[in-house]
């Protein structure tokens, strides 16, 4: 659907009907699509946010955000910005102070 509809942001959650946030941001790099990827989830669990790093995803915004954070969150990610939700960020800090 990506492909046909040629988005400048696709906003994805971790858990979709067929495929995870990370499995279609993969399938999106690997094919060299030119879009921003926002996952918009209320997932906050480490293992989660260490992969949506990984993939090269442009931002994760959690759904307890207020409304405005998330419009921001699109346009910044539409504008070539990186976004991460300012409740994930400790958790951020911490993987990168600790990798392991």
């Amino acid at each position: 659907m990506i492909e046909q509809l040629t988005p400048d942001v696709a906003v994805l959650d971790i858990q979709m009907p067929r495929d995870t946030g990370i499995e279609v941001t993969h399938e999106i790099r690997a094919k060299r699509l030119t879009l921003g990827v926002l996952i918009f989830t209320s997932y906050d669990d480490d293992p989660y946010i260490s992969a949506v790093l990984k993939t090269g995803d442009n931002g994760y915004v959690l759904k307890t955000a207020m409304p405005d954070e998330i419009n921001n969150a699109v346009r910044d990610v539409y504008q070539g910005k990186s976004v991460l939700d300012s409740m994930i960020l400790p958790k951020v800090f911490a993987q990168l102070s600790h990798p392991n």
